[in-house]
């Protein structure tokens, strides 16, 4: 995870700017019932709908089988 991270790619096709964490955050400080998990990444939304609607076998099955690249050494 760390060579993919480091790499020159900008850390893969799924990440965005600094630019997005900050739209993200003005909106939480700008609103008077902030929400207390704000996704900003494509996965984030993907994984946070997965675990309301997955049991927790089947989402940890479909967390290890996401990064299954990772961990092969």
């Amino acid at each position: 995870m760390e060579a993919r991270l480091a790499g020159d790619d900008g850390g893969g096709r799924f990440t965005l700017g600094p630019e997005a964490v900050v739209d993200k955050l003005m909106h939480a400080l700008e609103s008077p019932r902030p929400r207390a998990r704000y996704y900003v990444t494509v996965p984030t939304h993907l994984f946070g709908t997965l675990r309301r609607l997955l049991g927790t076998r089947v989402l940890d099955r479909v967390l290890l089988r996401s990064t299954r690249d990772e961990r092969q050494p």
